[in-house]
């Protein structure tokens, strides 16, 4: 077989991968897990483990849709 043959057939290629060009959308994903929603100030937070410290992280500029809803710490205690 020569080399053009090879080419024509797709031989050349055996061991190279292909990679999607569409970047995945498994990371947003992930990332939602430990968000939610508190329904009282309809801001988004979570619970961070930090050292040996728990921390609460609040964001407003996240969306909400879609996220868990759980009364946030400084809701729960009024």
């Amino acid at each position: 077989m020569t080399i053009l043959e090879s080419v024509a057939l797709g031989k050349d290629r055996n061991n190279r991968r292909v990679e999607s060009k569409v970047p995945s959308n498994k990371d947003g994903r992930i990332a939602d897990k430990g968000l939610k929603v508190c329904p009282e100030c309809n801001a988004v937070w979570e619970g961070v483990h930090w050292r040996s410290e728990y921390l609460i992280e609040y964001y407003h500029e996240i969306p909400r849709y879609g996220k868990k809803e759980k009364s946030c710490p400084k809701c729960g205690d009024k």
